[in-house]
Parts: C-alpha cells; sequence; structure tokens
C-alpha cells in the first residue's frame, strides 16, 4: 500500500493540505473506487485553491511537517492504515473507529455509518473523497464531545 494523496484540514474544517502523491511504484490499478484517483497525472484543487500536479512522497513529508507537530491531535478513522501509508509514528490521535467501536471487536462500524447515525449526513456515495472523509470524522469527533 503506497500513499496516493495526503489531505489535511484543521479544527474549523478548512483545507490546509491536500495533493496528490505519485508513489514510487508501477500503479497497477488505481482502484478509483476506493483511492478516488483515476490518474495520477489529473491535477487537482490544492489547499491554496490553484490547481497542482503530484508531488513525491518525500514533499508530502515535508509538507505535512510544517503542520503537524508532536503536540499536533490527529483526527482520522481508521488512522493505522494512514499512518503505515505516511510512514509515520504519532501519539496524539482521536480515530473515531476507536471512539465508536463496533459490537463485533473484529470490525471498525464504517465512517459512513457513523457519518448517517449521528450526523445525518449521508457520505461516500461515489468515489472516494479523502476531504469528506475528513471533514466527517472531525464533525463525529465534536458531536462525541458536545
Amino acid at each position: 500500500m503506497e500513499l496516493c494523496r495526503v489531505t489535511c484540514i484543521d479544527y474549523y474544517g478548512k483545507k490546509t493540505l491536500d495533493r496528490v502523491v505519485r508513489p514510487t511504484g508501477r500503479i497497477l490499478d488505481y482502484n478509483t473506487r476506493f483511492s478516488g484517483i483515476s490518474d495520477i497525472n489529473d491535477p487537482i484543487v490544492t489547499e491554496t485553491g490553484e490547481k497542482g500536479n503530484c508531488i513525491s512522497f518525500e514533499e508530502a513529508h515535508r509538507l505535512l511537517s510544517k503542520l503537524v507537530s508532536k503536540d499536533t491531535i490527529m483526527v482520522g478513522h481508521g488512522l493505522e492504515n494512514d499512518l503505515i501509508a505516511m510512514r509515520l509514528i504519532h501519539d496524539k490521535i482521536i480515530d473515531t473507529s476507536i471512539l465508536y467501536p463496533d459490537f463485533n471487536p473484529k470490525y471498525k462500524t464504517a465512517l459512513k455509518t457513523l457519518a448517517q447515525k449521528y450526523l445525518k449526513r449521508t457520505i461516500q456515495t461515489g468515489e472516494h473523497d479523502s476531504m469528506e472523509d475528513a471533514l466527517a470524522a472531525l464533525d463525529v469527533v465534536k458531536c462525541h464531545l458536545k
């Protein structure tokens, strides 16, 4: 599994980083339904509002390190997968899949289910959208804190 896209938002839901990351290996299948990427060369609207092309893994790390310190609290769903893909170790996390565990400990409650149940919001109706997931995870945590 390689990092294909890195997306970060702040506490208020503002996009602070959103870039497609060029994989080091050969792409055999974009797996668009789950990656949200159909062509690595398609520019996306970045955090600056401009269209940008893919960046290297090293550049993604550099940009991320400007945003995340040891004191930053990372919020997400199934964060272990993201941390592995980013080759990061971070100990201040709030993972919605742990915050709302499934009845069966072998499984995790889907973010889609949490968003519908707690936010009354329908998400993930098309291709994967990391921005949509980031916003939903943050909002689920905020709902939990109320």
